[in-house]
């Protein structure tokens, strides 16, 4: 009969205006929370209503909760009853200095919310007779430091929560007798560094949140003492270096949070490290092999000394044709640059090597980084130009010889100085204090600013128009125009019967290794430029191997091209060698043969490959000069043999045969 009661009772459905006890039978509304127990199986009615705990009436307690949040107190309330144990005081005025009588009488407190209450100071032992708190929020107030031993006695707490103040320093054994938490929340605070040991004693810590913080480096030794730790958060900060054993001692840890994956590269335990890497992320030294160590100092020095003996040589030596001369120097000094700014590369890598990583940012916004790239794109943009008006010099000379008058030096001077203030203008914009660029250079560790990845960085048109368009352009009339000259002068040169083929393979050789050279040099940037504005990924290290293979080419084989192959560099070396070899011959021979050297009128002398079409300066030699070397070779050839004439009708089997007679044989191929 009873369970029958009980089991409709169980079922009962209450009407409007009514609740239902727990398993048991309705009541009015009215009669919840009136402070009599109307649900005698259960109390339902009257379980989580408010009632009074303290001596102050604006604090409701419900359950084992006292909420005085918002009430705007001063002071903490009395004869809070013994059994409460979750105090809620967040948002009032208890920014006095807090004495330890103040919680003597809260001894089963198991959390304590202090949050929001403009509190400035904590000293040693406040809250020492919390023994038994597990959760403390000290969130939002006004601290600026914690001090030695605060938080002694809280054995017990697991979690604290000091976000949002203005703590700048922590004290060593500022987190003394926390032997038992698990998660501390330090973020956004005015924290520039911390000292090492800081955090020893935390010995079960497990969160660590120093997030949103003005750190600039972190030490080794600064996490020393939480071998438990499993996540560390130290986004929204602006550290710049890591010492490299920052993170050891961290076994535990699996999680870590950094602005940069360069800092990851410390922790390679570490499971899950964010953000991830991109395509400039690396753990590499700059230069990541031995291959591109060697060869960037190499190319390096190389580009630095061919450059800097063509400058001293074009200036001691006095060049016919000045014009080209001048081009030539210009060609050189930006040459030059190019082998300072890999030189100043191969120096930061030796010096940051096996620790790169952690000064990977300091170095791409550092001044020698901004000049480094400012040096590059000079160089680069520089020789680009003087190449092509060098090619157009010589397109107008050989094109139409008879119709355009070449250029003299001032008119050459002007040109030049207008590409200097160009390219001056377009490596130096970017350094300008521009959002638009924002650290243009810094883009790579080679601070190249190549547009190479199919993330739109800042300022990607501006480097796209430089070295995609500018560059593209130059190539193509270089290369249209040399194409061109070939043609003629081969043309030019069946005009005046040269029977030489050899001529016409030197002629074709020298115009396809200066093709050739510029096409190394830039058309691997164009396609990888192209690649990226189609979407594709570009490897980060193709920055470090187009730094040291494919940008300064043209710096180190221009000297060679243009300058240490010509025959006014060569010549003076060959006579003095044809002059030592002939005294040799004559020393070995001894004073009993006498020669016989015939006096001729001295000959004009024949450019070097004439017939090629090329002069001594490695210029194509336009049609009305090469019709005048034609008749000179034929005059010289004529006074060779007149000579020949002479010594046949001498006694000429007991003598040897003259310097003269060796040196106008082999001028003339006889």
């Amino acid at each position: 009969m009873f369970l029958g009661l009980f089991s409709s009772l169980e079922n009962a459905t209450c009407d409007e205006g009514q609740i239902k006890c727990v398993n048991s039978y309705c009541i009015d509304k009215s009669l919840v929370c009136d402070g009599n127990i109307h649900c005698h199986f259960s109390w339902t009615d009257e379980v989580g209503c408010p009632f009074q705990c303290s001596s102050e009436a604006r604090c409701p307690c419900i359950d084992i909760t006292i909420n005085c949040s918002e009430v705007g107190l001063t002071s903490f309330p009395k004869n809070i009853e013994n059994q409460i144990s979750r105090l809620l005081f967040r948002g009032n005025n208890l920014n006095g200095v807090f004495l330890t009588e103040d919680f003597s009488t809260m001894g089963k407190t198991r959390m304590l919310d202090l949050g929001r209450n403009g509190i400035t100071n904590l000293s040693s032992r406040t809250f020492r007779n919390l023994w038994r708190l597990k959760i403390l929020y000290l969130d939002e107030n006004l601290l600026t430091s914690l001090a030695p031993n605060t938080f002694q006695g809280l054995g017990q707490l697991r979690s604290l929560n000091l976000k949002r103040n203005v703590i700048g320093e922590i004290h060593p054994q500022a987190f003394s007798g926390l032997l038992s938490l698990k998660t501390l929340d330090l973020s956004h605070q005015m924290l520039m560094n911390i000292s090492r040991n800081a955090f020893l004693g935390l010995r079960s810590l497990l969160h660590l949140d120093l997030s949103s913080n003005n750190l600039v480096s972190l030490v080794n030794g600064v996490f020393n003492g939480l071998e438990q730790l499993i996540s560390l958060d130290l986004t929204h900060n602006r550290i710049a270096t890591m010492e490299s054993r920052v993170f050891v001692g961290l076994r535990a840890l699996k999680n870590l949070d950094t602005d940069e994956f360069r800092f990851c590269c410390l922790a390679p335990h570490v499971i899950e490290c964010y953000p991830k890497p991109d395509e400039f992320s690396s753990c590499e030294d700059l230069m990541s092999n031995t291959v591109l160590r060697v060869c960037i100092w190499f190319l390096g020095v190389l580009a630095l000394a061919g450059n800097t003996l063509v400058i001293i040589w074009r200036s001691l030596y006095r060049i016919n044709n000045k014009v080209h001369s001048f081009l030539i120097t210009n060609l050189a000094i930006g040459d030059l640059f190019m082998g300072v700014y890999l030189l100043i590369i191969a120096t930061v890598d030796t010096y940051y090597r096996g620790v790169y990583f952690i000064y990977d940012s300091y170095w791409k916004h550092s001044p020698l980084c901004q000049f480094a790239g400012f040096l590059s794109t000079l160089s680069s943009e520089l020789s680009v130009l003087t190449l092509t008006i060098i090619t157009l010099d010589r397109f107008m000379c050989i094109i139409f010889p008879f119709r355009l008058k070449r250029m003299n030096m001032k008119q050459m001077s002007l040109i030049m100085f207008a590409v200097w203030v160009l390219v001056v203008l377009l490596a130096g914009i970017p350094l300008l204090d521009i959002n638009y660029f924002s650290n243009f250079y810094g883009r790579s560790g080679v601070c190249l600013a190549l547009h190479i990845t199919p993330e739109r960085s800042h300022g990607w048109e501006y480097s796209v128009s430089i070295f995609l368009a500018l560059n593209f352009v130059s190539f193509a009339v270089i290369a249209l125009a040399y194409t061109w000259m070939f043609g003629v002068a081969k043309k030019t040169q069946t005009a005046v019967r040269s029977r030489d083929s050899r001529v016409e393979a030197t002629m074709a050789r020298r115009m396809t290794v200066i093709v050739a050279t510029d096409f190394c040099c830039w058309m691997p940037i164009i396609l990888l430029g192209v690649a990226s504005l189609s979407g594709t990924t570009i490897p980060p290290q193709v920055f470090a191997w187009v730094a040291v293979f494919v940008l300064p080419l043209n710096a180190a084989v221009n000297p060679l091209l243009y300058t240490l192959s010509t025959a006014p560099f060569l010549s003076p070396a060959r006579s003095r060698v044809s002059r030592f070899r002939f005294s040799l011959i004559n020393s070995m021979n001894g004073d009993s043969q006498k020669s016989i050297i015939v006096s001729l009128p001295d000959l004009p002398p024949r450019p070097n490959h004439a017939s090629s079409l090329l002069d001594i300066n490695g210029e194509v030699v336009p049609l009305r000069e090469l019709v005048s070397a034609g008749q000179e070779e034929r005059e010289g050839k004529h006074h060779l043999r007149r000579h020949l004439a002479i010594k046949r009708n001498t006694n000429a089997h007991a003598l040897k045969p003259s310097r003269q007679t060796y040196n106008l044989r082999k001028k003339y191929d006889m």
